[in-house]
C-alpha cells in the first residue's frame, strides 16, 4: 500500500521492490528528450502550501506544479458548497467522495492544514449521514478559502524565455496521474 499523498521516491522505491527488473524498450521522445535547465520557472512562495513537496510530487516541475494549482483552484473552490449542496440532497456518498477528494488533492498541492481538517470531514460524514458539525464544515471553508487566495495571489512567474521544450515531461504527467488513479482504483 502507498498512502497518499502519493511521494514519489515510495512509489518508484516500491515499484522496484516489486517489479522484475530486466530490459526495458523506451518511447524514441524519452531517448530524445532535452535535459531541464536549472534557470526554469522559479518555486513559488506560497503562504499555507509547502510548495517543495508539492512540487516533488511532480518530480520537480514546477511548471506541472502550477498548472496543478490553477487546477486546484478551478475544480476545488466551490467545494464546501457542493458537499452542503449533496448532503441537504440526501446523498452522503456523493458528499463522502468530495470531501476525499479534496482531502486528497490538498494533500498533492502540499497543503496540509486543509488536508488534515478535510480528513477530519470525510471522517465524519463516515460516521453519520446527517450534516458534520457546522464548526467543522465551517474550518475546512476557511482553510481552502485561505488556500484559494493564496494561490491567486500568488500569479504566474515565469522567467521570460524559459519556456519547457521537453516532451517527456509533458507525456509523462498524464501518464503518472492515469497511474495514480488507477492506484486508487486498486487497480
Amino acid at each position: 500500500h502507498i498512502a497518499k499523498p502519493i511521494n514519489p521516491e515510495i512509489l518508484f522505491s516500491a515499484l522496484l521492490k516489486w517489479i522484475g527488473h530486466g530490459e526495458r524498450v523506451l518511447p524514441e521522445e524519452s531517448e530524445q528528450a532535452p535535459a531541464r535547465q536549472s534557470g526554469e520557472t522559479a518555486l513559488p512562495d506560497i503562504p499555507g502550501l509547502d510548495t517543495r513537496a508539492g512540487a516533488e510530487r511532480l518530480g520537480g516541475n514546477v511548471d506541472s506544479y502550477r498548472r496543478l494549482l490553477d487546477k486546484f483552484v478551478q475544480n476545488q473552490s466551490g467545494s464546501i458548497e457542493a458537499i452542503r449542496a449533496e448532503i441537504e440532497s440526501g446523498n452522503s456518498e456523493a458528499a463522502i467522495r468530495h470531501a476525499h477528494t479534496l482531502k486528497g488533492v490538498s494533500g498533492n498541492i502540499g497543503a496540509q492544514a486543509l488536508q488534515t481538517a478535510a480528513a477530519e470531514l470525510e471522517t465524519a460524514l463516515k460516521a453519520d449521514d446527517s450534516m458534520p458539525p457546522e464548526s467543522l464544515l465551517l474550518r475546512v471553508g476557511s482553510e481552502l478559502e485561505k488556500i484559494v487566495a493564496a494561490i491567486r495571489n500568488a500569479g504566474p512567474e515565469k522567467p521570460p524565455g524559459n519556456e519547457d521544450t521537453g516532451k517527456m515531461t509533458e507525456d509523462l504527467v498524464p501518464q503518472l496521474n492515469r497511474l495514480l488513479e488507477k492506484l486508487e482504483e486498486y487497480e
